[in-house]
């Protein structure tokens, strides 16, 4: 079967995956892998707002699934080292979350905060910018700093203090680390229960 006007597509484990953009249009999930989603990145051009969503899984949990289904132990070590390899991804194109495999209203929650934090209502006119980490190299800045590395959360860094302290004292910011997104300020405690996913 062909597929016309195709704008998300992969070849994964030894199978073809796409959608068309308007099954993209009309969906609101689509399960990829990262090659897919920058091959997504260069050909989607609607309206719809992509948040990519990395759900963590450990190793052990994968195996024992694969194997529970049915899988030969040979596949089982062929997918995993595969895995290693597809999913060593660095920076998403879009905004990204990773989330762990765990109960799943803990997950929908933090996915729901994460997109109300970005705001995802865009107009028109509308462009994704990354969050700005305003940090002075402080310990708990670098340690945010690393956390937001670690779960593929794209962010620039501004260590300027001409251009940092203005910000902080016209918000109300007493202290370092703190962030913008889309607009909005997080000081330093905001920003650290945001990273780890915690309710502020």
């Amino acid at each position: 079967m062909s597929l016309d006007n195709i704008v998300a597509y992969t070849f994964f484990d030894g199978n073809h995956y796409a959608a068309t953009q308007a099954q993209v249009d009309q969906s609101d999930l689509y399960v990829i892998d990262p090659k897919g989603v920058k091959f997504f990145n260069r050909t989607y051009n609607g309206k719809r707002f992509p948040i990519v969503v990395n759900i963590d899984v450990p190793m052990r949990v994968r195996i024992w699934r694969m194997l529970r289904r049915g899988d030969k132990l040979t596949d089982v070590i062929r997918r995993v080292r595969h895995d290693e390899m597809a999913f060593d991804c660095g920076q998403f194109p879009f905004p990204s979350i990773s989330v762990q495999n765990k109960d799943i209203r803990e997950t929908v929650d933090a996915i729901e905060k994460y997109a109300r934090l970005i705001d995802t209502e865009q107009d028109d006119d509308w462009e994704y910018k990354p969050m700005t980490l305003y940090s002075n190299n402080c310990p708990k800045c670098k340690m945010i700093k690393n956390a937001l590395e670690i779960n593929g959360i794209p962010f620039s860094v501004c260590s300027d203090e001409d251009v940092f302290m203005p910000i902080a004292q016209e918000h109300g910011i007493m202290t370092m680390p703190f962030a913008e997104i889309d607009g909005q300020f997080l000081d330093a405690k905001a920003l650290q229960n945001w990273v780890q996913g915690e309710d502020n």
